[in-house]
């Protein structure tokens, strides 16, 4: 008898996260140890189709290849950011280049998966992930409830912290 894992959920529901990565094999992967776990995935097989995808859902998560056709892993992680999206980022990669790896951290990845990698490490670093996004929305549902009860000024005073600390976020390198 097999003991089936606990879906995660996030909030309350499940988990959308979205899969960009050019490698069929790898994507397969990936998604059937997402589904696994009961983690909803929406694939892309490059960032063109990954911002596509952002126009038409909200995810929570992004699993991403650093190298593919057209824009780089980095170069669609920091278009998300620059629409205000702070959906963690966790990349998936076949190269160890710690240049990038400073570049990405700074602009705000959770994590770094290397290729080939095994399925327990996969699922740690998602889990990871998912509970960051759940804390940040919880964060941002305070906020909204602080202002609806006529908080305003607390209110305000929390969503600077917060944008903040993503600016902080983005912009290490000037530290």
């Amino acid at each position: 008898m097999s003991i089936q894992p606990k879906p995660m959920k996030i909030l309350d529901r499940q988990p959308k996260c979205l899969c960009v990565e050019d490698d069929p094999d790898i994507l397969f992967v990936i998604t059937t140890i997402l589904k696994e776990t009961g983690v909803e995935c929406i694939l892309a097989q490059d960032a063109e189709q990954a911002l596509k995808a952002f126009q038409e859902n909200d995810f929570d998560l992004v699993l991403c290849d650093i190298a593919m056709p057209g824009l780089s892993g980095l170069e669609l992680m920091g278009k998300v950011r620059s629409r205000a999206n702070e959906v963690p980022f966790i990349f998936v990669t076949g190269l160890s280049d710690a240049a990038f790896v400073i570049r990405a951290v700074r602009l705000g990845a959770v994590d770094f998966i290397e290729k080939p990698f095994k399925s327990d490490d996969f699922k740690k670093s998602v889990r990871r992930a998912l509970a960051i996004e759940e804390k940040r929305l919880q964060i941002v549902d305070v906020i909204k409830r602080l202002g609806a009860a006529g908080f305003e000024r607390e209110m305000q005073q929390l969503e600077s912290y917060f944008v903040q600390m993503s600016m902080l976020r983005g912009s290490s390198e000037r530290l």
